[in-house]
C-alpha cells in the first residue's frame, strides 16, 4: 500500500478586490457642474455685455392698433432714466411734414425718430385688441380709458409687474410674457430684458406732448378724382422742442 504525502501549501484562490466607482462618479459630477457654471457665466456675460444692455439710448415703440395710440419709451442708461411719451397716431408735425398715421410699426418708428432724434437702437411692436385687454386688466388703479396718457400708464404698470429674478437671464420667463402682449414686433429677449431692467431700477418720466388744437382737424384730400377724409392733430412746435431739450439734458 502506497502512502502519498499530504500537500501542506495554501492553494486557496485570492479574491480580486472590486474597484470603487466613487472616483468616476465624482469626476462626472464635477464635469457636469463645470458645464452648468460655464453655461451660466456665458449666458450672464452674453446678456449684460450685449448692445441691448450697454448702449446709452435704446427706444421702444408700442403702437396700439385698435385705439390708434402710440406709446414711445426712450431708455437712457447714462442718465439712469426712461422717458415715456404718448400721443395719438393721427399726430402731425407741420413744419417738417412728419406724420405718424401709418400702419407699419417700422414706418411709425421712422417718423418718431425724425421727431425725437435717433437712438443707438430701436425696437417696435403692435399691440392688438387682445394685448390691450391684457394690459388694462393687469393695471390696477389705472383708468381704463383710451386716452394716450392712460394707455401709457397702464402699459408701464403692467411692465412693472414683471419681476426679473436673478436667473431670468437664463430662462427669460417674464420677458416672454411681455412678448406675448405684442405682435408684428422686432423685440428679442435681450431688448425686453433691457426695458424691464430700466423700468425696475431707474427713474421714469411721463412727458406729455402739446398740440395746437384740442380736437383733430378734418382734412379733405383730393387725388385722381378721389376724395379722402383725414384727421390730424397738429403738434405744437415749441412744445415738441421743449420735450426734445428735456430728454437731452
Amino acid at each position: 500500500m502506497m502512502i502519498y504525502p499530504v500537500p501542506t501549501g495554501n492553494y486557496s484562490r485570492k479574491k480580486k478586490k472590486k474597484r470603487s466607482k466613487l472616483p468616476l462618479i465624482i469626476t462626472i459630477v464635477l464635469l457636469f457642474l463645470a458645464v452648468i457654471i460655464s453655461y451660466v457665466f456665458f449666458s450672464h456675460n452674453s446678456l449684460f455685455s450685449s448692445k441691448e444692455m450697454t448702449e446709452g439710448e435704446v427706444d421702444f415703440l408700442f403702437f396700439f392698433k385698435e385705439q390708434k395710440e402710440i406709446v414711445f419709451l426712450r431708455t437712457d442708461l447714462d442718465g439712469k432714466i426712461s422717458y415715456v411719451i404718448s400721443f395719438p397716431s393721427i399726430s402731425y408735425e407741420p413744419i417738417l411734414a412728419i406724420s405718424t398715421d401709418l400702419e407699419n410699426p417700422r414706418d411709425i418708428y421712422g417718423s418718431v425718430e425724425k421727431l425725437f432724434g435717433t437712438a443707438d437702437m430701436g425696437f417696435y411692436a403692435v399691440v392688438d385688441k387682445s394685448g390691450y385687454e391684457k394690459i388694462v386688466n393687469n393695471a390696477e388703479n389705472i383708468s381704463k380709458s383710451t386716452q394716450s396718457e392712460d394707455i401709457a400708464k397702464a402699459l408701464v404698470a403692467t411692465l412693472e409687474e414683471y419681476e426679473i429674478g436673478f436667473f431670468d437671464f437664463l430662462f427669460f420667463s417674464n420677458t416672454g410674457k411681455v412678448k406675448s402682449l405684442v405682435t408684428e414686433d422686432n423685440f428679442d429677449n435681450k431688448s425686453v430684458y433691457r426695458l424691464l431692467h430700466m423700468i425696475k431700477n431707474y427713474a421714469m418720466k411721463f412727458t406729455p406732448l402739446e398740440f395746437l388744437t384740442i380736437e383733430p382737424v378734418k382734412i379733405l384730400k383730393y387725388d385722381d378724382n378721389n376724395t379722402t377724409s383725414l384727421e390730424r392733430l397738429y403738434m405744437d412746435e415749441n412744445g415738441l422742442k421743449n420735450v426734445k431739450e428735456f430728454m437731452e439734458k
